[in-house]
């Protein structure tokens, strides 16, 4: 299953070591605003990671998507941003096989 963290970004070395399992990101799949910096999985560790840290708590084999559309320090972001990601996700889910499509998504 795919799971979708629409917040400040997932810091995977930080999730691989409290949970003491291997955390990867689909960068295929993930999607930031188009003046985004940074690498999908290597974000500050924030509010996205503590997302990410609780959905895999429920599911320890979910395939992360990494959509960091808030800023970590002050949590703003820009609506537009946050409609861009909930499109590309649609795309996402049109394009996996319809007996195995499956997306949570996470925006908290």
């Amino acid at each position: 299953m795919a799971l979708a963290t629409l917040d400040t970004g997932i810091n995977v070395q930080h999730l691989s070591e409290s949970l003491g399992q291997e955390v990867t990101v689909d960068g295929s799949r993930s999607w930031k605003p188009a003046n985004g910096t940074g690498n999908f999985g290597q974000f500050p560790v924030a509010h996205g990671t503590m997302c990410a840290f609780d959905a895999r708590i429920t599911d320890p084999k979910a395939t992360l998507l990494d959509l960091p559309i808030l800023q970590p320090m002050a949590l703003q972001g820009l609506l537009s941003d946050a409609v861009a990601a909930f499109a590309h996700l649609r795309t996402v889910l049109q394009e996996m096989p319809e007996e195995r499509r499956a997306l949570v998504v996470s925006n908290s």
